[in-house]
């Protein structure tokens, strides 16, 4: 015990600049499902155009949601009054 030495740690630090951001989900990213087809051609469309003419750098513009079932859903069809499921 006499010969014995303390224990040694090395703390190492790494920094990347500039610094590595996680990917965005895809905007125009949408299941098929729920809607039809052309719906989600024509607002993948829409949604590309506004972020491409916003004037704000990287806008988050969602047009679909998920729905219960994982199926795209437009988004306006929930800003509108619905009868409770039965």
């Amino acid at each position: 015990m006499e010969n014995e030495q303390p224990p040694t740690y090395i703390n190492l630090s790494i920094s990347v600049e500039p610094n590595i951001e996680l990917p965005n989900d895809n905007a125009e990213l949408c299941y098929p499902g729920f809607e039809t087809q052309k719906i989600l051609d024509d607002g993948a469309k829409w949604v590309h155009e506004r972020q491409r003419t916003c004037k704000y750098k990287n806008p988050n513009i969602a047009l679909f949601g998920e729905g219960i079932k994982g199926e795209s859903v437009l988004l306006c069809r929930y800003l509108t009054e619905q009868a409770p499921p039965a």
